[in-house]
């Protein structure tokens, strides 16, 4: 099983590099950041999910950006697919212009097999808001860490007050890695990530690199590779 976060800064930089790192991932579960915002940003989600060979389940619209879309052979095995919303857009004139923050979620479950959660989740750049919204983050992992996939763009560098909050009982699934991911051309930060419950077998964490994901968006995407639920991709 292979899941891609990927931070895509609204397709606003390549659209077509952002769908060519995307389908040469050849990601089960693809945890978007940043999708197209506006009117019409659920529309050019699914229809960037369908360019890269999946199907959206969350088109960014509750989760304020936050998306995930899955191969279709998963498709039978959605269980639950929303995106939270975790304040009103009105934030950004109450407060400043902060981005309004939301967060989607999947739940995954064949038959004879326990449930896994997989959440996209793009915490503020602002460290005032992201320890506002950290309760509703403990919440998500309060409901089922044990089998939880939480990636995404956590706006902090390993040690931060949310890493540190969140793990235990998440973990860091690439405790090890130097490899940095923002911003994408010359890499200076590691603000992109999976967290991961105590069930979750990690076999593989890679950072993507390459002219094309410099090309796409101001992040570099996460992709790993998990031991559980499935020893392989599905689109193998």
């Amino acid at each position: 099983m292979k899941v891609l976060s990927y931070n895509v800064k609204g397709l606003q930089v390549d659209r077509d590099a952002v769908v060519e790192v995307i389908r040469a991932a050849a990601p089960d579960v693809l945890l978007l950041q940043e999708a197209p915002r506006g009117p019409w940003g659920p529309r050019r989600t699914r229809q960037l999910a369908r360019d890269a060979g999946l199907v959206a389940v969350v088109a960014g619209l509750r989760g304020r950006g936050a998306a995930i879309a899955v191969c279709p052979e998963l498709l039978p095995h959605v269980a639950q697919a929303r995106g939270v919303a975790i304040e009103s857009r009105l934030a950004r004139f109450r407060r400043g212009w902060p981005t309004p923050r939301g967060y989607a979620v999947v739940r995954l479950g064949a038959p004879g097999q326990e449930p896994t959660t997989y959440a996209s989740v793009h915490m503020s750049a602002l460290p005032a808001q992201r320890a506002r919204h950290l309760p509703t983050y403990q919440r998500l992992v309060a409901a089922d860490a044990g089998r939880l996939v939480l990636g995404g763009d956590l706006n902090e560098n390993p040690g931060g007050p949310t890493w540190r909050a969140l793990c235990p009982p998440l973990r860091d699934a690439s405790p090890e890695s130097t490899a940095r991911t923002m911003p994408a051309r010359t890499p200076r930060h590691r603000l992109d990530a999976f967290l991961v419950g105590p069930q979750i077998g990690a076999a593989r964490v890679d950072v993507l690199d390459g002219p094309l994901v410099e090309r796409a968006s101001d992040h570099r995407p996460v992709l790993m590779t998990l031991t559980e639920p499935s020893h392989t991709s599905l689109r193998a």
